[in-house]
């Protein structure tokens, strides 16, 4: 009698344990489900500054000082909520936003959101660290979605930003998915970490970057990016793809861009293409090695890669390239690369090379469209050409100190 009360309160006190153990999962597997984005925790409680500008103008910053702030201000901007919801005493959606501190966003992955025409995020020169950011949906995925105004004074530390969706297209980077017209960002580093997207079939719809996957009639300029950048089609150390008369000035790359394709690969270490409406690209360096290969066959594949841009149709001012260029294996139809740029229809002027640029094709390489060389004499070709292949291998500097024939432009293994 006496052991089957002890068996029943032995079973009784293990079934009571065993539903604490439970319950205690269940409310941790709810904590973590409501902790994985900041967004959950968004804070509106901003402190005010007030100032008054050269116009005699007030302003009004609001100051942010932790990571739940920091996401109350992108969901304020983005669900249009009026300041005066949060008792700061008006009805205005104020639009200048400035950190006070450094913030780590460790621990929970990052909403993207846009950042609308005439707001302005200032980092106040301090330190975002482990941003975390992994997606499968949206067309524009970084720290900001899409930049229609100003970001600038800040640095990013221990990027983590991945995108899993094969299917889908996308513009990816660090700090910006897409700059629109009237964005701008302006003196911004990514001091560690990497930006990389799932290898796919139709790299060229992928433009991946450690600043802003695309750039379209904005600027970037005085950014410095020292993130590895994996997979893009249009891929660069600043900028994947570049039109609408955008500004690109004074940025520089650090961080190793490489790529497996499949198909069409445009690569630099500052922007992987330039379009003929890109405007201008000046004052830029670029130390990071630049590798694009294939490793499965496909017919028609080819790759232009440069130390600073892949593919231009625009100038090119006043560039240092110091990276190493490899382009292509024996899977590669098409393979134009150069110290500058790969392939371009427009002016490369007062740049040099100094890294070595190795590049192998089965087929005979493209011709490069109308070579303009301004101020020849003061563009240096320091660098090494390399054969990587039994097959026919081409090479471009993109920079000379005379004037080249078509036949000078490449060099035979």
């Amino acid at each position: 009698m006496i052991y089957k009360k002890k068996n029943k309160f032995l079973i009784s006190y293990l079934c009571t344990i065993c539903a604490f153990v439970l319950l205690c999962s269940f409310l941790f597997f709810v904590e973590v489900e409501k902790t994985d984005s900041w967004q959950n925790y968004a804070n509106f409680d901003f402190e005010i500054e007030k100032t008054v500008n050269e116009n005699g103008n007030e302003v009004i910053t609001n100051l942010i000082s932790t990571p739940e702030q920091l996401a109350g201000m992108f969901y304020r901007i983005n669900n249009s909520v009026s300041a005066d919801d949060y008792s700061t005493g008006t009805s205005l959606i104020e639009q200048n936003y400035r950190l006070t501190n450094g913030i780590d966003l460790s621990g929970k992955s990052w909403t993207c959101s846009s950042l609308p025409a005439n707001y302005v995020f200032d980092g106040g020169f301090n330190t975002i660290s482990n941003l975390t950011i992994s997606a499968s949906s949206g067309e524009n995925v970084g720290f900001i979605s899409e930049c229609l105004g100003t970001i600038q004074n800040v640095v990013f530390d221990n990027v983590n930003v991945y995108y899993s969706n094969v299917n889908k297209h996308v513009k990816l980077g660090a700090v910006a998915g897409n700059v629109g017209a009237s964005g701008k960002i302006s003196n911004v580093t990514v001091t560690s970490g990497k930006v990389e997207c799932i290898k796919n079939t139709e790299t060229q719809s992928r433009n991946v970057a450690g600043v802003a996957g695309r750039l379209s009639g904005g600027t970037i300029e005085k950014c410095i990016n020292h993130a590895s950048v994996i997979n893009g089609g249009h891929t660069g150390g600043i900028v994947g793809y570049v039109n609408s008369n955008s500004k690109i000035a004074n940025c520089f790359n650090y961080g190793d861009i490489s790529t497996d394709a499949y198909n069409c690969v445009r690569m630099g270490g500052i922007a992987g293409e330039i379009a003929s409406n890109g405007g201008t690209i000046s004052l830029c360096y670029n130390e990071g090695d630049i590798t694009a290969y294939n490793s499965e066959y496909v017919a028609g594949a080819d790759i232009a890669i440069g130390g600073i841009v892949g593919y231009c149709y625009v100038k090119v001012e006043k560039c240092q390239n110091y990276g190493n260029v490899t382009a292509g294996n024996d899977n590669t139809n098409t393979v134009n690369a150069g110290g500058v740029v790969g392939r371009t229809s427009g002016v490369v002027s007062n740049c040099s090379n100094s890294g070595t640029i190795t590049a192998a094709a089965l087929e005979t390489s493209s011709v490069i469209d109308s070579v303009l060389m301004e101020s020849c004499n003061r563009s240096i070709p320091m660098g090494t050409l390399a054969s990587s292949s039994a097959y026919k291998s081409y090479a471009f500097f993109s920079i000379s100190n005379r004037s080249y024939t078509l036949s000078d432009l490449y060099e035979k293994a």
